[in-house]
């Protein structure tokens, strides 16, 4: 070999060497890298990550989650609930951060807020919980992402607790105030009537059921009383128009409808609910947990599943789920609050929406997930699976009282395809600090579904540079699986809402967790302006 040989030889090692760090670096397939961990609070040391407004003493931020692009740039953006800040002298009347993404991800330098005040329909008061739920969709198909927040605490005049919706619309500069609109059962045209601790706007999902191209929304409302039935629970979906949000066709559904299977006390039907196409007909299916439906065991619960079609949600297509459904054949026991959490994923890539259960009181507060898959028929229990840390192979281990799958969400971490699994252990112990909580990951396979192999258990101490875990944090407490820094992959972000942020007791606060490192330049250096 000639000296020039050898030279262009070892040249090409070299860069074969680098080639190889390089894919190690950043993975052939993507994965989530605890190094790149980042804490948003409302006291926060960095300006990428301090939301607005200072910490306070029970603000719980990352009560819940959601993800829209609001100003159509292309970036999602990250909402957050806070719903026990105070408000001046409101206490716990609640707020929705907005952290907008940009080219180099989430950025909390142009943070909004948004609750009652000025322009926005609806009055401040105490105990609104303003952003208790969150969820966004495109209402008025104008091609920006719009936010619905839910303040079940709301007094609807004298009516205690009757609760309310705020809907807020997007805009090429973000969210507006221009038209945004505030809906409770008093609100004229929609079915009903508010009452005292209805709770409406306590759980929320969007979808376009009538495929007209405008989103409806659905409100949960669990603790509506039908006739002298208390708690029953309910829903109502209001409709897209061109103009947004709609009173007029509303529709309001309770278990009295035909085969629902009649009202019961203290069922809290619509407390969860979750959207999919579990049958590959294109028209959005309906899933409403009713967590504590006591018909087989106190507080064992069930989860309604509505097929859609050309006229939207068909009552006639209802199926009642539940552990001891035919082809699952497990035994509902008391306080398993089967409904509790759900969510939809396409875990084996086949075209059909999944389902996920979550049941977090089961075999004493252990938890587990049921996953049912879809068909061309709809969810079938052929080739259900129950999924339990530290069982079957996969990751973790049983721990009474941890409430495993008290939150979950579902997307596609390493681009194959089929989606991951991400669900919430908010109490789960972490060596001496009880309560710390966790999650746990599982993968999709495509062809196959969730399996065992790879998943992982975090808590705060496998990630980086976001402190160690606290008695009471509950981290998990809100999941959430969304592409926020535009690689086609998507990232974590996982909410502590009881954690002291410096020094502050239960302030809270949200990590992320992103599938794209950024080896060359500062973490904490703001990205460019959106």
């Amino acid at each position: 070999m000639s000296k020039s040989d050898r030279m262009l030889d070892g040249r090409n090692v070299i860069a074969a060497a680098l080639l190889s760090n390089l894919l190690l670096c950043f993975g052939v397939q993507g994965q989530l890298k605890p190094e790149t961990s980042l804490a948003f609070s409302q006291s926060s040391d960095s300006p990428r990550t301090d939301l607005a407004n200072s910490a306070e003493s029970d603000d719980r931020v990352g009560w819940a989650l959601a993800a829209g692009d609001f100003d159509g740039d292309g970036h999602l953006d990250l909402v957050i609930g806070v719903p026990f800040e105070d408000r001046d002298s409101s206490t716990d009347s609640g707020w929705v951060h907005v952290v907008y993404g940009t080219g180099g991800g989430l950025s909390a330098h142009d943070d909004q807020t948004w609750d009652q005040s000025g322009t926005i329909e609806g009055l401040i008061g105490a105990g609104d919980q303003s952003g208790y739920s969150v969820t966004t969709a495109d209402f008025n198909d104008d091609g920006y992402d719009d936010i619905a927040f839910g303040s079940p605490g709301e007094d609807i005049g004298s009516i205690l607790s009757a609760g309310a919706i705020n809907v807020i619309y997007g805009s090429p500069s973000g969210l507006v105030t221009a038209g945004n609109r505030q809906f409770h059962q008093d609100t004229p045209g929609i079915i009903g009537g508010s009452e005292p601790d209805d709770q409406f706007g306590s759980s929320l999902a969007a979808g376009d059921f009538n495929d007209d191209g405008f989103d409806e929304i659905v409100i949960g409302v669990p603790r509506e009383d039908i006739g002298s039935v208390s708690n029953a629970g309910a829903i109502q979906i209001l409709l897209g128009t061109a103009d947004g949000v709609a009173e007029a066709g509303n529709v309001f559904l309770d278990r009295n409808a035909s085969g629902m299977g009649g009202v019961a006390e203290d069922d809290f039907f619509g407390d969860t609910l979750a959207i999919g196409d579990f049958n590959g007909d294109q028209y959005p299916d309906l899933a409403i947990g009713a967590p504590n439906d006591s018909r087989t065991a106190v507080s064992a619960g069930t989860v309604h599943l509505i097929y859609g079609g050309p006229n939207g949600p068909d009552l006639s297509t209802n199926e009642i789920w539940s552990l001891d459904s035919p082809g699952i054949d497990l035994v509902p026991a008391q306080g398993h609050n089967f409904g509790n959490s759900l969510t939809v994923g396409n875990f084996d890539a086949d075209g059909f929406d999944d389902l996920v259960i979550g049941l977090p009181g089961y075999q004493n507060g252990a938890g587990a997930a049921l996953i049912l898959y879809g068909t061309d028929t709809g969810l079938a229990s052929k080739r259900h699976r129950l999924l339990q840390p530290g069982v079957d192979g996969f990751a973790g281990s049983q721990d009474q009282q941890s409430l495993f799958a008290s939150s979950l969400t579902a997307g596609d971490i390493n681009g194959d395809g089929a989606d991951e699994l991400m669900a919430g252990i908010l109490n789960r112990n972490v060596g001496a600090e009880s309560n710390a909580g966790a999650v746990l990951i599982a993968y999709g396979e495509p062809g196959v579904g969730l399996v065992s192999q790879g998943s992982v258990l975090w808590d705060r101490s496998d990630l980086e540079v976001v402190g160690d875990p606290v008695g009471f944090d509950n981290f998990g407490q809100a999941v959430l699986l969304a592409d926020f820094d535009g690689d086609g992959l998507d990232d974590a972000v996982i909410s502590s809402p009881r954690r002291d942020v410096n020094g502050v007791s239960d302030a809270g606060d949200v990590i992320l967790v992103s599938t794209k490192p950024v080896p060359f330049s500062d973490r904490f250096e703001l990205p460019p302006g959106r």
